[in-house]
Parts: C-alpha cells; structure tokens; sequence
C-alpha cells in the first residue's frame, strides 16, 4: 500500500475512532471505542468493549485490504478466519468500501451482544429446571 495512501485512510479512521469514543463519552456509556492497525497491504480495524464485570473485550471488526488500487472488504467467520463481503464489491474508493462496513446490512460486523450476568444466571436457572439439576 502506498505511503501516501495509508497517510490519508490513517487520517480517516484517526478522526472516526475519535468521534465514535467522544460520542460513548459524551452519553456517559464509556463501554467501548475503535482502533485500527495496518497489517502488510491491509487495515484492520477493532474494537474494545468494557463487560459488566470490567474486563475489556477486544475483536477484529473489519478488515480493509487494498490490491491493485481497489479496496476489499472482509470479515471474521465462526472460525475467525477472514472472508471477502460479497455484498460489497471492491472499490477505488475507501470511502465506498467504508460505507458497507458502516452499513452492516447483514450485522457481520457487529460484535456478540455483551450480556449482562442476570441473563446469565437466569440462563442457567432455566437450563437447571429443564434437565431436573
């Protein structure tokens, strides 16, 4: 990926990983932020979220590779392997490609729901009346 590139994509998600953390702070919620990192031709970009119990969680939320001038988009399968989003054609635009990541038409992108401990323990109450425990 050329220098320059990476210096103008950096800055975009520079500014959206600020903005998606001012707006957590500023709603008082401060339970999760974006980052990204460049590995080789392609940008990853991750999120931490902060569970009930305060441990901080992080995940790999989409992966941005750049060949032959155009943009892919991926995402992490069950098997966290990464896959090409069919729904997104490949782009010269990483403004476009961005675009159906911040779309998730599908909710690829977005992380397991962190659940609170009560729908835990109340999970495991029905769980125990149903096998007779």
């Amino acid at each position: 990926m050329p220098a320059d590139i990476l210096s103008i994509i950096g800055a975009q998600l520079d500014a959206f990983c600020r903005r998606t953390e001012w707006r957590a702070k500023s709603r008082q919620t401060d339970s999760g932020r974006f980052f990204w990192r460049r590995r080789g031709a392609a940008v990853i970009l991750s999120e931490e979220q902060r569970t009930v119990s305060g441990d901080i969680c992080r995940r790999d939320s989409g992966r941005f590779v750049y060949h032959a001038g155009e943009w892919h988009l991926y995402y992490l399968d069950a098997t966290e392997r990464w896959r090409r989003y069919e729904l997104a054609r490949p782009a010269a635009s990483f403004a476009v490609v961005f675009g159906h990541w911040c779309e998730d038409a599908t909710g690829i992108f977005q992380p397991p729901r962190i659940r609170r401990s009560t729908e835990i323990e109340i999970e495991r109450e029905a769980l125990a009346a149903l096998v007779g425990a």
